[in-house]
């Protein structure tokens, strides 16, 4: 019984998440929905985890910071926050190509 809430609450956030995905014109099989099932929680755990990281690396980050070129934050960041969150939140159903600018 006391697993029930947290069960409730991960289902919740994993249905209601392709909501957020852009619309697109192209059809989307059942099969897709029921994968994005287990891959947005999946997803929001990774962004979670990579701030943590992001957080605990930030001290090492500025030394290495210090030298040139200057990108080490925005670099980290891209890459343990920004990438997750995009293919947790931002990415439509179905399209499982991680795009990442880092």
């Amino acid at each position: 019984m006391k697993y029930l809430k947290p069960l409730i609450l991960v289902m919740a956030v994993a249905v209601s998440s392709p909501v957020f995905a852009e619309e697109s014109k192209r059809v989307v099989a059942t099969s897709d929905y029921v994968v994005d099932l287990a891959l947005r929680p999946i997803g929001f755990i990774a962004t979670v985890t990579g701030t943590g990281l992001y957080i605990g690396l930030s001290p090492l980050t500025l030394i290495s910071h210090a030298f040139p070129p200057h990108q080490s934050f925005q670099k980290l960041g891209n890459f343990l926050v920004v990438t997750p969150a995009k293919f947790t939140f931002t990415r439509p159903v179905g399209d499982y190509t991680l795009h990442s600018n880092y």
